[in-house]
């Protein structure tokens, strides 16, 4: 893995990145807003009077409104900005530059064919686009590009130089990861749940303590893998939206990954506690695969802690939110795959405690992904394939810049933001807030 700063220097190489290290006071307000109709379709013909945007619950006068307008044929943008918007707080914006990246770090080859196949489709449809600039970008390994590229043929060759070094990577670590026996690449509940199963004989054979134990330390090996991997996420995230902070480009990440938690290891807490617990009523009677209930617990390990990353999340929605990059979070993994996976653990156990696991995993995966999207005006999509994309492209093109003079308060506080339009029949998305 490289070192996040590393690729935070390899992709702010075009745009220097917003410093973070000490936090100014946020002076000007600027929301970016796309808007809708009831179809689906841009609504480009929007005035300052239409919107109503609130701040903390509190109505704020607006005092500014920029229209960029990206989009193959409109006319060029004007070279200064109308009256009042302070031009020490805007960047002119001339281009719309979309990164994708993709976090195959836990997905064998065959589940990211799919992903493959559909971006070089896309790709491939993007010719003539001239505002529009491409990047790809993995989380694995950084920029898989030089520079960003208007032209799709570069993208495309850096797609395919990448699927052939993903691949490979693959056969020499193994489907099942570096490590022999353990989690790496194909890390889920499933894995999790054989691992679980191997500790079986040792309450079968009345060594409750043993059983105890085993079940605990395999927990804790799961969760430290997903702790590792939230963690790694998180961080690559946060470098990827530092640097693309500046510059004269708006800035949409397209991120196609299995999913990750804020608080991972709930669902593998859930479901070890039912192996502790074991399956049966409380009767005292065996269970039906001969485990008595309930074990005695005396002289067992103490249980796996759970670790929040919420405090490390809520720094990258706030770097997102100071760098003005909106996420759009794509799971096309776990469409129909995990539904799958619960129908072979009711299959398997019958009603129980084991189905509810597989569900809560479904949440959990998705947790993270809808709120980063969500948070910065993005939206997260689930689906067998990318047919979202060219929606999501067409929102970079045409924006309303709303900017305000923020209300006195707490410095570093999070300022939650509501926009609305007076239109009828029209959708906003815009990000949630900001720490002021």
């Amino acid at each position: 893995m490289i070192v996040p700063a590393v690729l935070l220097a390899a992709l702010a190489a075009e745009t220097p990145p917003v410093p973070l290290q000490e936090r100014a006071r946020v002076d000007y307000v600027l929301v970016q807003v796309t808007a809708r109709d009831k179809d689906g379709r841009l609504v480009t013909d929007l005035g300052l009077d239409d919107f109503v945007l609130t701040e903390n619950g509190a109505k704020i006068r607006l005092e500014s409104l920029d229209i960029i307008d990206l989009r193959t044929g409109a006319p060029p943008l004007p070279e200064t900005l109308p009256s009042p918007l302070p031009t020490s707080s805007v960047r002119r914006i001339t281009r719309s530059r979309v990164v994708f990246a993709l976090d195959f770090q836990f997905i064998g080859y065959a589940d990211a064919q799919g992903t493959f196949r559909e971006l070089a489709r896309f790709l491939g449809k993007t010719v003539g686009r001239e505002r529009l600039e491409f990047m790809l970008y993995s989380l694995e390994g950084g920029r898989l590009m030089d520079a960003f590229t208007t032209d799709p043929q570069v993208a495309l060759q850096a797609l395919a130089d990448y699927r052939i070094r993903y691949r490979e990577r693959l056969e020499k670590e193994g489907e099942r990861g570096p490590t022999e026996g353990g989690f790496g690449f194909a890390a889920d509940l499933a894995a999790f749940e054989r691992r679980l199963e191997d500790c079986r004989p040792l309450a079968t054979a009345g060594l409750a303590t043993q059983y105890w134990n085993c079940i605990q330390d395999t927990l804790a090996e799961f969760l430290e893998v997903q702790n590792d991997r939230t963690d790694t996420v998180l961080r690559e995230l946060e470098a990827l939206a530092t640097g693309l902070a500046g510059g004269d480009s708006v800035a949409t990440v397209v991120f196609v990954s299995p999913g990750f938690s804020p608080n991972p290891g709930t669902a593998a807490k859930q479901l070890a506690d039912s192996y502790l617990q074991g399956w049966a009523p409380r009767s005292g009677k065996a269970d039906t695969k001969g485990v008595p209930y309930p074990l005695p617990l005396e002289a067992a390990a103490p249980p796996a802690r759970l670790v929040s990353f919420e405090a490390a999340f809520d720094h990258l929605l706030d770097v997102c939110a100071r760098s003005q990059v909106v996420f759009h979070t794509f799971d096309i993994f776990h469409f129909g795959f995990e539904q799958g996976r619960q129908t072979a653990a009711e299959f398997q156990s019958g009603p129980g405690p084991s189905l509810p696991a597989y569900r809560t995993y479904l949440q959990e995966l998705g947790h993270g992904m809808t709120e980063v999207a969500e948070e910065t005006g993005g939206a997260f999509h689930v689906g067998p394939i990318l047919h979202d994309l060219d929606g999501v492209l067409e929102g970079t093109r045409f924006l309303y810049i709303l900017g305000y003079t923020p209300p006195a308060g707490t410095e570093g506080e999070y300022r939650k933001l509501k926009v609305k339009c007076l239109r009828k029949g029209v959708a906003l998305a815009h990000r949630r807030g900001y720490v002021g």
